[in-house]
Parts: C-alpha cells; sequence; structure tokens
C-alpha cells in the first residue's frame, strides 16, 4: 500500500511543480519525504480532493499559512500585483492546487489502468486513514514549510487492484481520451474541475502592466553621462536590423520588428521567449 501511495505523492508533487513553474515563470524543485511524525498541524489549510476509483479514494495537502500565503504572493507578483491581500493569495494558491489536481487524475489514470475524475473537492482535514508524506517546494535557493499530503487507504487499496484487461485499456486511444495539455506546456490545464471556489488566478486575467520596448542597451561612466547635451548620440548594442525586445513587468516575453502602423511606430511580433529563455534572461541580464 505504501508503495502506491508514494506514486500518487510523487505524480502530485511533479504535477503542482509544473503548475508553479508556468504561473511564476520560476524554476521550482519539489521532494517527497517521510514525516519524522505525524507533527502538528495546527494552523493548517487543508483541501480535500475526492477521486472515483473508490467511495473514500481521497489525496489531501495541508498547509501552514506562511506556505500557502508565500506561494499565493508569488503567483500573484508574477502577474505585476504589487499590494496583495491575505484572501486573495489564499485563493490564488487554491486555484494552483485545484490545477495540480486536475493534472493529477491523468497520472491516476495511467497508475489504475482506467479513466480518473476528480469527482469534488472541499476544505477538510484527513477523516480517513492515509499514508502519510511531507512535500517540500523550493524556488529561488528558498525552502517553503512543508506541505502535508496524506494519501489515503481507499484509495491505495483501489490503485493496487488493476483490472484484468488494464494494459490493453491503457494502451487503447478509444478508452483512454487524450489528455489536455500541462501546465507546463503554457495553457492552463481544461480537465476536470474540482468543486468551484473564488477564483485566484482567473482574477488575473484583468490586470493591467506595463508593456515597454527595448531597442537597445549602452553603458557609460557617469563622467560621459555628465557630458550628454542635447543632439549627442548614445550608441546602443543593436543593429538598425536587429529585433526589438518587448517586456511585460519587467520581464522580456517576445521579440519583434519595429514597423509603422497608421502614421505611428508599432511591433510586429516575430518570436515568443520560451519560460528557459524568460529564466535565463532573468538570471543573466537581456
Amino acid at each position: 500500500m505504501s508503495a502506491e501511495a508514494r506514486s500518487v505523492v510523487n505524480a502530485w508533487a511533479e504535477e503542482v511543480k509544473a503548475v508553479l513553474q508556468f504561473l511564476t515563470a520560476e524554476e521550482w524543485t519539489s521532494a517527497v519525504v517521510d514525516p519524522d511524525s505525524e507533527g502538528a498541524t495546527k494552523g493548517f489549510f487543508w483541501w480535500m480532493q475526492k477521486f472515483n476509483l473508490a467511495s473514500d479514494a481521497e489525496v489531501y495537502v495541508g498547509a501552514p499559512a506562511l506556505a500557502w500565503s508565500e506561494l499565493g504572493a508569488r503567483v500573484l507578483q508574477a502577474a505585476g500585483v504589487e499590494l496583495i491581500e491575505q484572501a486573495s493569495a489564499k485563493n490564488t494558491y487554491l486555484e494552483s492546487l485545484q490545477q495540480s489536481m486536475s493534472g493529477l487524475t491523468r497520472a491516476l489514470t495511467e497508475i489504475a489502468g482506467r479513466p480518473v475524475e476528480a469527482t469534488g473537492g472541499r476544505e477538510q482535514s484527513p477523516s480517513h486513514p492515509g499514508v502519510t508524506f511531507e512535500v517540500v517546494l523550493s524556488a529561488g535557493g528558498f525552502d517553503l514549510p512543508a506541505l502535508r499530503v496524506v494519501i489515503s487507504n481507499a484509495l491505495c487499496s483501489a490503485l493496487g487492484v488493476r483490472p484484468a484487461s488494464a494494459a490493453t485499456k491503457v494502451a487503447s486511444s478509444a478508452i483512454v481520451a487524450t489528455p489536455p495539455p500541462t501546465p507546463a506546456t503554457g495553457a492552463l490545464v481544461a480537465g476536470p474541475q474540482p468543486a468551484a471556489t473564488p477564483s485566484g488566478v482567473a482574477v488575473l486575467l484583468d490586470v493591467q502592466m506595463p508593456v515597454s520596448i527595448c531597442f537597445g542597451r549602452a553603458s557609460m561612466p557617469l563622467r560621459e553621462v555628465l557630458k550628454l547635451t542635447s543632439g549627442s548620440a548614445v550608441e546602443l548594442d543593436r543593429r538598425p536590423d536587429d529585433e526589438v525586445d518587448i517586456i511585460v513587468n519587467d520581464c522580456v516575453i517576445a521579440k519583434g520588428e519595429v514597423v509603422v502602423i497608421d502614421g505611428n511606430y508599432g511591433v510586429r511580433v516575430t518570436g515568443i521567449v520560451s519560460r528557459e529563455q524568460r529564466l535565463a534572461l532573468r538570471s543573466g541580464g537581456r
């Protein structure tokens, strides 16, 4: 039973890491460890997710306040939100958690050998016996307080009993529907969703962020800067036919070429910067 539980928590750890990497454009890592003891979970925010494998097939995720508030704040900050309220951070954390649970259904489908759906979720502390783990999420050299994850015994038992034709079902695309893209592909998960809750990420869709165009850069000693007058020319590090950077919220998201539209300057997008390239630009400069 512990083997089934570990496969579930490992799959979820990978899903939540992918969600956070997509939403924050940061490089995240996840580590699954066995807790030293049951430990105190007073003040934890618990979420219970049910799956249709059995009546009590459930996964519980408990987060201390410092963990869910930091995760929610990082997602909101990546979207350009500066003033972050606790309620917004909590809703955003919950939205990210639900996205990871949607991704987990696909992993459970592969493990169980039959289609699995998330049938409902709500705020609830563990109410059925299960196997407990801790998941530590890290980004930028900072480890968040560990999340407590409980995989119910009913879920483990359901995964341990595979149908006789499981191999055929897994291999048949007619039986197992093509899963939607994971968050890491650049699209939010569109699979089975848990029960509706106040949305955090959806609120970001109306957030206005500054968009700027960078034609080039130059480094000058202060004595040269003080000599600048009207008519002075500053040589940039790019040629006139080079692409320009399209910058949103201080992050290069695309490349483009300058065009003239109805007498005004504009930029035609020629390429989108990948997440890996954005991380490199952030760490090493543009």
